[in-house]
């Protein structure tokens, strides 16, 4: 949200806290069985849950037009990406691309809070769940940073295996594990006939563990990244698609990418990691949880000590 609406409309105040809650329920209600998505008759029963959902809808707007009417009256020259938006003459003036405008914000926020944290949360359970991986990262680190430094974005094309983890995390953990597409016109698929307006979803997890793709699919390994040629499409992610391709490809994928990787190496660079009441990590619960994403279905409680 820093990012998105700049440090004076990121303060972590009452009205953040309640849109940040807002975003992790509307994953979780996404997420919900609805029947009247499988049998349309019987979608009366599903009124509760649409009324819910319309409700998080509506105070979403209401926040970003708050914040966008705020933007458009101050005078500070913020780097944020709303206000270089506003700052565009196709945006600034034209109601249409406010509303867009909007949209845009709402995915960015919503898209991009979530998922980084998951993947993080996701990255750093497997490293201590295979504590020779987790030396190796910090070997990385260590050598590519010296012992006095910090992380920065400059310093990630050095870290290749750094990369591969979060490849390899991402493979087993797809923060969105369906990618959900429709129609815009009838269409022949093979022998089957797909009417336009069909949701198509394409399920990135099963993708990640193809047996008849990856070797040994279950395992957490990162080496089977690394030297992985690049599958020209922008990204070398080869053989499934966690930002998704093509056009409706995730517009925040190198934003992710840098976000995720710059505070997963933040809390490797600067700490080791223990379970507390002397825990160990072979008994971490690695079960997943219910919603649209797919988070730890325990959160991960760990004691930081500095390194």
């Amino acid at each position: 949200m820093r990012i998105v609406l700049g440090t004076s409309s990121a303060t972590v105040d009452k009205e953040t806290s309640t849109v940040k809650e807002l975003i992790a329920e509307a994953f979780v209600s996404t997420g919900e069985f609805l029947v009247g998505d499988y049998l349309p008759w019987l979608s009366l029963l599903d009124t509760k849950k649409k009324s819910r959902m319309k409700a998080l809808k509506e105070q979403m707007s209401s926040y970003l037009q708050k914040q966008i009417e705020e933007h458009h009256n101050q005078n500070d020259k913020s780097a944020d990406f709303m206000t270089l938006m506003l700052q565009s003459p196709e945006i600034g003036s034209n109601d249409l691309a406010g509303l867009q405008l909007e949209k845009l914000l709402q995915d960015m926020i919503a898209g991009g809070t979530d998922t980084s944290a998951i993947t993080v949360e996701w990255a750093l359970a497997e490293l201590l769940k295979h504590p020779d991986l987790m030396a190796k990262a910090q070997e990385e680190l260590d050598n590519v940073l010296g012992r006095k430094s910090q992380v920065q974005g400059g310093h990630l094309p050095k870290l290749e295996y750094l990369a591969a983890v979060i490849k390899e995390t991402l493979r087993l953990h797809p923060p969105g594990p369906l990618l959900i597409h429709e129609t815009t016109q009838n269409c022949q698929l093979k022998n089957v006939f797909v009417p336009q307006k069909t949701l198509a979803f394409i399920n990135l997890y099963a993708l990640g563990r193809d047996e008849s793709t990856w070797v040994d699919p279950l395992k957490f390994d990162p080496n089977r990244f690394i030297d992985k040629k690049n599958d020209g499409c922008g990204h070398d992610f080869g053989d499934y698609l966690p930002f998704g391709a093509g056009r409706r490809g995730c517009p925040g994928m190198h934003l992710a990418l840098t976000v995720v990787s710059v505070t997963l190496a933040s809390l490797l660079y600067g700490f080791n990691w223990k379970m507390p009441d002397g825990m160990s990590f072979e008994h971490l619960d690695m079960s997943e949880g219910a919603g649209f994403t797919i988070p730890r279905a325990l959160p991960l409680k760990l004691v930081p000590l500095p390194r």
